[in-house]
């Protein structure tokens, strides 16, 4: 089943503050950052954000806002470790953790 990319702007951290940041939200999911180290979310995650379980990607899709951009947070901080993530969630800048 694939998910339309408005569908899901719905699942994205601030898709909902302003047109802005849910411009800038999706491009972070699809694209990446602005630094070459932040990679695409949907490279792991999946074009739909329902993760590879497989490869051991979570599903971001249906998580509430608050709670992903605290893991982003986390991992940017270092409070939470993964050594994939740590280096992709310190390469956003501080807007586009919060996007």
């Amino acid at each position: 089943m694939e998910i339309s990319r408005w569908a899901l702007l719905c699942f994205l951290p601030g898709a909902f503050t302003t047109p802005a940041f849910a411009a800038d939200a999706q491009k972070i999911f699809s694209q990446g950052g602005s630094n070459p180290g932040a990679i695409a979310c949907s490279t792991c995650h999946g074009a739909d954000g329902l993760g590879m379980p497989s490869a051991g990607f979570p599903r971001l899709a249906d998580l509430p806002a608050d709670y992903l951009t605290k893991q982003i947070s986390d991992f940017r901080s270092g409070s939470r470790s993964n050594p994939i993530m740590l280096p992709i969630a310190q390469a956003l800048s501080e807007d586009e953790s919060k996007a």
